[in-house]
């Protein structure tokens, strides 16, 4: 980035010498002066795709001697009013050129400085609404250890593991370098190794692999995402693979040329029974997963159970625009 910046700033001075050593060869064979005001106007304007606030001053102040210079050394054709004229015009043009250039450059300083100081904001606001989430998944697990009903600590646990899916949606947000966006592969790693130690974490668990491609998604989609990853995942992690029998489970997302995602959870653990059915089905996860891929996401569901079992969700792809 720095190299990239120095080449370009480098351009930038080469263009400014070369362009003053043109105008004012060509300034030196016009008569009266003529052409002294358009082409230093043009040579100071450079100075707005420079990174320096003063270089305005600095081309205009060249660009002035070289007027005068020209004063001298010009053919005036004995009408020296005319080329006095000329000549000062020239000078008040650039200067007024000069005014503009180094407003604009402040203008364009507050702004990045404004810019700089919300992009703080929001990455201390993600910072504190992960650590909210993640004091009230300790206060669940607190609360859980005073619990001995299974069906009641089974329904913490997974509280406490929706709720870890959407702290870390805010935790990777607050860790990338742009704040509009959230770099998919990275999320589900994070979140596929941490389901697997909370939810698996027995002497023999399955191998989790994540398979994706270098998507990108905002936050609005990025939360409904994880928290069907979340439901699936620990669907396969507890249901998948009974008496400590091995397995995989496969996490893949492929972004195709429609800009439709393609988002499959998948294990050859013992297959999801035929009843089950994800908008009729009694348990709140697959109800959770119909819900926000058809509602939030405005995808579709395909259950394949071959070999055990694979849910496809299918959805478009919201463009990432910085400030999103």
């Amino acid at each position: 980035m720095r190299r990239k910046e120095s080449t370009r700033t480098g351009l930038i001075v080469a263009v400014s010498v070369v362009a003053g050593l043109g105008i004012f060869i060509w300034d030196l064979s016009m008569p009266l002066g003529v052409a002294g005001g358009i082409p230093y106007v043009a040579l100071v304007l450079i100075s707005l795709q420079a990174p320096w606030r003063y270089y305005a001053a600095f081309l205009a102040a060249i660009s002035t001697v070289l007027v005068v210079l020209g004063y001298f050394f010009s053919p005036s054709l004995g009408i020296l009013w005319v080329v006095i004229t000329n000549r000062f015009l020239a000078v008040f043009a650039i200067w007024v050129t000069a005014a503009f250039c180094l407003w604009r450059k402040r203008a364009e300083e507050k702004l990045a400085t404004s810019l700089r100081e919300k992009e703080v904001l929001l990455r201390e606001v993600h910072h504190r609404v992960k650590n909210n989430m993640q004091a009230i998944t300790s206060l669940l697990k607190m609360q859980s250890m005073r619990i001995d009903n299974r069906q009641a600590l089974h329904a913490f646990s997974e509280a406490r593991n929706r709720i870890q899916a959407m702290a870390l949606v805010h935790e990777t947000m607050h860790q990338s370098e742009d704040l509009s966006r959230i770099r998919l592969r990275d999320y589900v790693e994070k979140l596929a190794n941490a389901l697997s130690h909370s939810v698996g974490g027995g002497a023999v668990s399955p191998t989790v692999t994540v398979v994706s491609d270098d998507v990108e998604l905002n936050i609005n989609q990025a939360i409904p995402v994880g928290l069907i990853i979340n439901e699936l995942l620990s669907n396969s992690l507890q249901h998948a693979f009974v008496e400590g029998r091995q397995g995989e489970i496969r996490v893949t997302t492929c972004l195709r040329a429609d800009e439709e995602l393609e988002l499959a959870v998948s294990d050859n653990g013992v297959g999801l029974p035929e009843e089950i059915d994800v908008d009729g089905g009694d348990t709140l996860g697959l109800q959770l997963v119909g819900s926000l891929a058809r509602d939030q996401l405005g995808g579709r569901i395909e259950i394949a159970r071959n070999g055990g079992t694979t849910f496809m969700i299918t959805f478009r792809r919201k463009a990432v625009k910085n400030g999103d």
